[in-house]
C-alpha cells in the first residue's frame, strides 16, 4: 500500500531531447554567423552564452548516459 504513494523522480532524456539540443545549438550557430555578418557583436556574445549553456546541458545528458 504504501509503495503506490511513492513517486520516483527520473529524467528521462531520449533521443528526442538530445536531437532537441544539438538542432538549437545548430540553430544558434547560424543566427551567430548572421550577426557578425552584421556586424552586431553583442547579439553575437548573448548568443554564444546560450550556446554554452545549451552545450553544459548536452555534457551532463552524455555523463549521465555514461553511467547507466
Amino acid at each position: 500500500m504504501l509503495g503506490r504513494n511513492i513517486r520516483f523522480r527520473t529524467k528521462n532524456y531520449g533521443v528526442t531531447r538530445k536531437m532537441f539540443l544539438t538542432l538549437e545549438v545548430g540553430e544558434i550557430d547560424r543566427k551567430i554567423e548572421i550577426a557578425l555578418e552584421h556586424k552586431d557583436y553583442e547579439s553575437a556574445i548573448l548568443l554564444e552564452r546560450k550556446r554554452n549553456r545549451l552545450n553544459k546541458k548536452l555534457k551532463r545528458i552524455k555523463r549521465r548516459e555514461s553511467k547507466k
